[in-house]
Formats: C-alpha cells, sequence, structure tokens
C-alpha cells in the first residue's frame, strides 16, 4: 500500500533558534489520504494556503473538509508524484537518517555556532570580507554533504551560493532558499551575550542571525547531510540557493534567477524563513508584507544655534519633525497619510474566522517581546495587524546634540528613518510618493528619500478571494 510520507524539520516561533531544534527531525508516515488530512487539521495552522507551482493558483483538492483543504492539496499533489519505489524505500532511509542526525546533533550545533560568529551583514560595507569568507563557508558546507554541483556566483554585490543533487530520477525536484546576510547589531549595549558568539540559555541558542536565517538554512542542509550520508541518496531532487542581501533588497536575486531560469527550475520552492505561530505548531505562510523605507530630512537654520540666544524666536528642526512623526499615526492605530489604504485588499471573514482559531495567547506575546502594552489598529486584532495591515513604524531618529553632558543647541537639521509594510496591492514607490505630499504638506523644508531595500508584498489566494 502506498504510504504517504511528511518530513518536518522545525524551528521557533519568536526571536531565537532553540537548540534542540537543530538536533530534531520529525518522520511521520500515514497509510492513507484522511489519516493524513487528519494530522495536517491537527497540527497546521488552519489559515494558511498553498501556492500550485505549476498554474500558480490555489489548487482544489476534492474533500469534504473545504474549511482545511487549503492546508492539504499541495502536500498531496508531491506525494502522487512521489514514485512508489521511492516511498517504499522512505522507512528505513528515514531511520537512518533521524539517527545520524542524533548521533551528530552536537557537531551540527557546533556548526552553526560558527555560521553565526560570522559577521555578515550585508547593509555595512565594511563587513564585505566577512560577507565573502561567509558565502565561502555555505559553499563549502553544501559541498561537504555530498551535491554533485555547487558554486558560489559573484554578483555586483554580495556572492550567490547555488547547489544541486539530482541523483532522484522521477522524483519531485525542490529548491530550497535561504540567506546567509544580518541585520546590524546595534546598539551593541543591549544585547546580553556578544552577537557573534552563539550562546545557549534556557534550551535556546542566542546570536544574530540563529533565527534570520542562518538556523533555518542549516537545519535543511544538516537535514540533507544526513540523508546523504546515511543512504548515499535523498528521496527528492534538491536545488539550493543561499543569497547574501535579503536584508538589503535581494538586488541580485532577481537577475540571478532571470539569468538561471532552466537550471533553477524545480516543482516546489521552499523558503524557511517565516515564523510558526506557537512552538510545536508547524505553519505554512502563504503571504508576506512587503516594505517601503524612507529617509526624512528637515533643515532649520543654516548653522546650529545657541538656545540661550536664539531659543524661543527660531523653530527647532526636531521639534518640527517630531510634531510630523507624532501625527503619522492617530488615536486608533490608523496611518494618517491620505490615499495610503486605496489600494489595500481587505483581509475577508473566511481568513479572520480561520486566524481567530489559531493558538494566539496576547499575554505570552507581550511577555516574549518584552513590550509593557500591546498596540493594535482599532477594528482588527493583534494578528490580524501584524499579517494582514499596513504598519508604519519610526526606526530611528537623531538630530543636535546627543554625546556625554550638555550643550545648549538649536540643530540645524533633523533627521528620522521609516518604515511601511505593506500589503497585496500596496507599491513602494506609490507610497513613497505618498509620504512625500504628506511631509511636505506639512513643512516646506522636510524632505524624504527614499532608501535601498523595499519590495512588493506577496501572498498566494487565501481563503474567500480569487486567484
Amino acid at each position: 500500500m502506498k504510504k504517504f510520507l511528511i518530513v518536518i524539520a522545525a524551528t521557533t516561533a519568536v526571536q531565537s533558534l532553540s537548540a534542540q531544534d537543530v538536533k530534531n527531525l520529525q518522520i511521520l508516515s500515514f497509510k492513507t489520504k484522511k489519516e493524513t488530512m487528519d494530522f495536517m487539521k491537527k497540527t497546521i495552522a488552519p489559515s494558511v494556503g498553498v501556492k500550485c507551482s505549476y498554474c500558480h493558483n490555489v489548487r482544489d483538492f476534492p474533500s469534504d473538509e473545504k474549511n482545511h483543504k487549503k492546508i492539504t492539496r499541495e502536500m498531496m499533489l508531491m506525494t502522487q508524484r512521489i514514485n512508489e519505489n521511492t516511498i517504499r524505500r522512505f522507512p528505513m532511509s528515514a531511520e537512518k537518517a533521524v539517527l545520524y542526525a542524533k548521533e551528530n546533533s552536537d557537531r551540527f550545533l557546533e556548526e552553526l555556532k560558527e555560521l553565526v560568529a560570522i559577521p555578515s551583514v550585508s547593509s555595512d560595507s565594511n563587513c564585505l570580507g566577512e560577507m565573502k569568507a561567509c558565502a565561502k563557508f555555505v559553499e563549502n558546507a553544501i559541498s561537504s554533504i555530498g551535491f554533485d554541483r555547487v558554486e558560489m556566483v559573484e554578483t555586483k554585490k554580495h556572492p550567490i551560493v547555488h547547489g544541486e543533487w539530482l541523483g532522484a530520477p522521477g522524483a519531485p525536484t525542490v529548491l530550497l532558499y535561504g540567506h546567509y546576510d544580518v541585520q546590524p547589531v546595534d546598539p551593541l549595549e543591549l544585547w546580553e551575550t556578544p552577537p557573534f558568539e552563539a550562546s545557549e540559555r534556557d534550551g535556546r541558542l542566542y546570536g544574530r542571525g540563529t533565527v534570520d536565517d542562518k538556523g533555518q538554512f542549516y537545519l535543511h542542509l544538516k537535514a540533507m547531510e544526513s540523508w546523504l550520508s546515511s543512504s548515499e541518496s535523498l528521496p527528492v531532487n534538491m536545488k539550493v540557493i543561499i543569497e547574501g542581501e535579503e536584508e538589503v533588497g535581494s538586488e541580485s536575486l532577481e537577475p540571478f534567477l532571470d539569468d538561471n531560469r532552466e537550471m533553477l527550475s524545480a516543482d516546489v520552492a521552499v523558503i524557511s524563513d517565516t515564523s510558526m505561530i506557537k512552538k510545536g505548531w508547524p505553519s505554512i505562510t502563504y503571504g508576506l508584507r512587503g516594505i517601503a523605507y524612507f529617509q526624512i530630512d528637515l533643515k532649520g537654520p543654516s548653522q546650529d544655534l545657541h538656545s540661550g540666544i536664539f531659543g524661543g524666536a527660531v523653530k527647532n528642526p526636531i521639534h518640527a519633525l517630531t510634531e510630523i512623526i507624532g501625527k503619522l499615526k492617530d488615536e486608533n492605530g490608523r496611518i494618517s497619510i491620505p490615499g495610503l489604504y486605496d489600494d489595500v485588499v481587505e483581509v475577508t471573514s473566511e481568513e479572520r474566522a480561520d486566524m481567530a482559531e489559531l493558538p494566539f495567547e496576547e499575554e505570552l506575546f507581550l511577555e516574549e517581546v518584552g513590550a509593557p502594552r500591546l498596540s493594535w489598529e482599532s477594528g482588527y486584532t493583534p494578528l490580524e495587524s501584524l499579517w494582514c495591515r499596513p504598519a508604519l513604524d519610526v526606526n530611528g531618529i537623531w538630530g543636535g546634540f546627543s554625546g556625554e553632558g550638555s550643550k545648549t543647541v538649536i540643530p540645524s537639521e533633523a533627521h528620522a528613518k521609516v518604515s511601511i509594510r505593506l500589503v497585496p496591492n500596496q507599491e513602494p514607490d506609490v507610497i513613497g510618493d505618498l509620504l512625500e505630499a504628506y511631509v511636505k504638506d506639512r513643512s516646506e523644508n522636510a524632505r524624504r528619500s527614499s532608501v535601498p531595500g523595499g519590495s512588493f508584498p506577496s501572498r498566494v489566494c487565501g481563503r474567500g478571494q480569487s486567484p
């Protein structure tokens, strides 16, 4: 009898990667479609959807369980494509792979710590050497597990590492995506331990990149190593892309994809750079918000002025900037920029009902983020505000004197970094123009400039929506 197999390599939900997760590989085998569906219904977030790699729409899967069909259809389709000979080999091969992973778990963890130790900050021009060193580390890691072809491709910015293993004729081909670059670590004084020295605390691994995204893609590599080292084969063909510019907009990735369409062709793509609703609750992300990033500059007097002589008669640019920023959102948490919501795709009633069933606990979430209280858009839930609504945040503000001691100065200029998370149908350039008009309307001396790294939102069809 044909078996339906699901292989789950779990990662943690928020902020840190569990050291134990690096050691775990769960193999689940089912004899019938119904058993598989029952498992998926109980364990995978009910609001998810999956996109067909062929027609690019969510496929129908014949089932009376309409409320959960989207979470199973592509998984079931994949299992049907795998021929019986390959499936028959799974139980023994999987058992060997799990045993190998357990025996080598300590080494896996130490290798991940070595990877985290490389300060691959893609936005820092002083880290170019470290970026190349990190790409080389990844290239060696993929080569060492037995891939047929591995290469480090130079780009205008940071290298892309590509690898493939195509030793499973007739089986589906999976394309794995990850990124080795990380965000800046400032302010350093807020770290309990050095950001590039991965440390274990309370069963979790802390360090820059342990979750975004070195931990995730390395977990996949070690799972593949476990299969190849123990059985000399994988149940599917694998292609891997690990880039170094995700945190700065992936400028080099799109031309690389366009130039190598045939080489990168696959039945399904796997991206493990998203979150889980809860530890132990596998989740499939069917949409991601985009981002538009800006800097607001406000000019005041032609030079810094002494507040004892000019204070009270000259407008302070920091005051003027904070007045603008303070009105970007209203008391209901809604962004005040005119026209910003014009193209927003509203969350459907079906999606809202599905999200309401998810195991979100506000108190635990508040404890994890360490904030005094939560704040979200009126008329929506915290999850809806996190996943389905635009969000505006001031990421930094500076101007004047901030050193030790005092300096009675009216600064000549003030600056702020502002990001806006976008939902389907919103475009970064359009949002930038709206912000520009909003700022100019409030101060003729203010201007905004776009910061490289903007991206469009993406989503496959959720429940209640058309392709």
